[in-house]
């Protein structure tokens, strides 16, 4: 399984070989630029947007470098390849826990609600890696036991 930072680095990496801009990229994956830079610089994606991406970089990068293995049928190409796993986070997760961080800070005091108000902001950014998420998750698993 790829963290969201191995991830990240295999778009970015995905990309430079296939030598296509960001700005292409997003153009032609439907999004803003900020979209790209935030899949490549946390690895979150949408599994289905993923599954896309793999399909459109499959003749710079074999499946391998996505860390498929052996098992679901994607690209159309002799082997088959299963995509699980690959995201540690979707997208609906991501939502969720943004939710959760929202309903936290609802019931914090005026100094955690700042606080959680800058977690927010840097979440929806994109500035938060692997580790904060974590931190995160495990603060509000415990908040959640109170």
């Amino acid at each position: 399984m790829l963290t969201g930072e191995e991830l990240g680095a295999a778009i970015e990496l995905a990309r430079l070989k296939k030598k296509v801009t960001k700005k292409k990229l997003a153009e032609d994956f439907n999004v803003k630029p900020p979209s790209v830079q935030g899949w490549v610089k946390t690895g979150r994606i949408d599994k289905s947007k993923l599954m896309d991406l793999i399909e459109y970089f499959q003749d710079v990068v074999g499946p391998e470098h996505w860390g498929l293995r052996p098992g679901t049928t994607f690209g159309g190409g002799s082997e088959t390849y299963s995509l699980d796993e690959v995201v540690e986070a979707t997208s609906e997760e991501f939502d969720e826990l943004l939710a959760q961080l929202n309903e936290a800070k609802k019931k914090a005091s005026p100094k955690s609600q700042q606080t959680i108000s800058r977690m927010i902001g840097m979440a929806e950014r994109g500035e938060l890696d692997d580790s904060a998420w974590k931190l995160i998750n495990d603060l509000l698993t415990e908040l959640a036991k109170k």
